[in-house]
């Protein structure tokens, strides 16, 4: 949801009273969730396949969407706690 909301703000041509906030709000969010991923144990080495969650997060580290609508630094930072995080 995060992302559609970046998303949706990145293709305004005139932004609107409130984006910046909205914005703002987003990379709030993404902090707050960093923040959580962090205190994550690792999954087990032994899984047999990623679950759905765990595929949608992998999907992160390789899709073009993220990459554009989330500042590099902050990307990074997903990108090293979720390959910590999943043994694939």
């Amino acid at each position: 949801m995060i992302l559609e909301n970046l998303e949706e703000l990145s293709l305004t041509l005139i932004p609107s009273p409130g984006d910046a906030e909205i914005r703002h709000g987003c990379e709030r969010a993404m902090t707050a969730i960093l923040s959580v991923l962090t205190k994550i144990q690792p999954a087990e080495a032994d899984a047999a396949s990623p679950s759905g969650e765990e595929q949608i997060a992998l999907a992160w580290l390789v899709g073009e969407m993220p990459r554009k609508l989330v500042d590099s630094e902050r990307f990074a930072c997903f990108q090293f706690v979720i390959n910590r995080l999943l043994p694939y």
